[in-house]
């Protein structure tokens, strides 16, 4: 469970300072992206099952739900207040770690698009 969540369960009266609430609202805009993301991916493919989506967020980019996962870890290790050298190293880890699966995830997936779709004008 993630320190931020913790710290939300507690109640606690310790103020979040800077860095704490711009990484709940990081975590939060990360969310949003990829929910949204999702839900705008799994509406074109019901109807395009076979075509590249190319519509609202994944215009701009072509893996948006990766982006907001990222932002998502990203703001938690923000939001995890940095109040033990411990929970930092662990911390530290975690995001490094997960970055890496993203990294991993979006190299992998972005050669079976190529593959997939490379001839086709919509995804240049």
């Amino acid at each position: 469970m993630s320190m931020s969540w913790n710290r939300l369960r507690q109640g606690t009266t310790a103020k979040w300072g800077l860095l704490g609430v711009l990484g709940i609202l990081i975590q939060v805009g990360g969310l949003l992206l990829e929910t949204v993301a999702d839900f705008q991916k799994s509406s074109f493919k019901s109807k395009n099952r076979h075509a590249w989506c190319n519509v609202g967020v994944w215009s701009w980019s072509t893996h948006p739900n990766y982006l907001g996962e990222g932002l998502f870890w990203f703001g938690s290790y923000f939001a995890h207040g940095f109040s033990s050298i411990p929970g930092t190293l662990f911390a530290t880890v975690g995001l490094g770690f997960i970055t890496s699966v993203l990294k991993g995830s979006t190299r992998s997936l972005s050669m079976k698009h190529m593959e997939k779709y490379g001839d086709k004008p919509e995804f240049v």
